[in-house]
């Protein structure tokens, strides 16, 4: 993928890893590391360690007092880097340009992600542009079962 950062410098970025599972469904990687592995059996394979790297989020560790003091509580902060927006603005970008060409119907970001972007105060991060790129969490297929689900994703 090749974009634009907010530099105006051109930079290439790896494309997300997608699958089609077995209902038709193609399903996106837009960060993570890890594979993951669908109730069908089907394997989404993990981004390459440079994307994993680029998309990462930042997080602040922030100590809260803890009454017991046998061990420490910490409330993270999360913040969303330039590179994820980018990557999200350049997706909406070639979506506006090439729509009869999408073939990703679900793109998996972490949950985290999903909370920080719904918590932004940018008015372009809100639920329809959530729901415009079709951006999903997995779903576990049980608290036993941790394949995940292949028709039913969390927003």
């Amino acid at each position: 993928m090749i974009a634009i950062n907010h530099q105006g410098i051109l930079v290439k970025m790896e494309n997300m890893p997608t699958v089609k599972l077995t209902n038709g469904i193609i399903v996106g990687n837009f960060s993570s590391p890890h594979t993951f592995e669908f109730a069908d059996e089907t394997i989404l394979p993990a981004c390459s360690k440079e994307r994993a790297e680029k998309l990462k989020m930042n997080f602040t560790e922030n100590y809260v007092e803890n009454p017991t003091k046998m061990w420490k509580d910490i409330k993270p902060q999360i913040e969303l880097t330039d590179e994820i927006y980018e990557e999200l603005n350049f997706i909406t970008d070639w979506l506006d340009n090439n729509w009869e060409l999408n073939k990703v119907h679900v793109i998996l970001i972490p949950l985290m992600m999903m909370s920080a972007l719904k918590e932004e105060t940018r008015s372009k991060y809100c639920p329809s542009f959530i729901n415009s790129l079709n951006l999903r969490v997995m779903k576990a297929v049980s608290r036993t079962d941790k394949r995940l689900r292949i028709d039913e994703f969390c927003v």
